[in-house]
This record gives C-alpha cells, sequence and structure tokens, in this order.
C-alpha cells in the first residue's frame, strides 16, 4: 500500500512545526522525522489503530503519536492510504 498525504494534513503538520520550532527547531525536526517513520509503518499492518472517533467509517483510523492523532483513510481499492489529518485537541473536523 502507498501512502498519501492530503494538503490538510501537510497544512496543519506545518503549523506543529512552527509552533515546535519557536522554541527549539532541532526538536521540531526530530518530531517530523519520528512522527514520518510512525506513519511510514502503516501499511504493514493497517488497522492496527483505532477506528477513528471522528467517523463511523471503519476504514477511517486514527493513530496517536505524542499526544496527536493523526488521521487516515484505507482505501483497499486502490492500495493507498490517505493520510487526512493531525490534530492535539478535539478541534478536528472530517
Amino acid at each position: 500500500m502507498r501512502i498519501e498525504y492530503s494538503p490538510r494534513f501537510n497544512d496543519e503538520l506545518f503549523a506543529i512545526y512552527l509552533f515546535i520550532a519557536e522554541d527549539i527547531i532541532t526538536q521540531a525536526d526530530l518530531f517530523i522525522s519520528k512522527l514520518k517513520t510512525s506513519i511510514e509503518k502503516i501499511p504493514s499492518m493497517p488497522y492496527r489503530h483505532r477506528q477513528s472517533l471522528k467517523s463511523d467509517d471503519k476504514e477511517v483510523r486514527d493513530l496517536i503519536y505524542e499526544g496527536y492523532i493523526i488521521v487516515y483513510r484505507i482505501v483497499k481499492s486502490d492500495k493507498r492510504i490517505d493520510i487526512l489529518g493531525i490534530f492535539g485537541e478535539n478541534e478536528w473536523d472530517l
């Protein structure tokens, strides 16, 4: 399965990066690196993570990483994982 990042995810991740980088830029870089490594593991076991609390769709899942929730959708027909967004609070809507 291949991974595709949505523009929304990229925008939200960049905002988180800027927030962390205000204190220590190397920490922001490390956060992004480790997060991407966690995301890259999803295709090996896409149903490992819980069903998303933001959706009734069993194909929409939540990866929890360092207090952030990464929402993704499994698209079996295209053998693809869509990374939809990232948030730290319950402010995110699908």
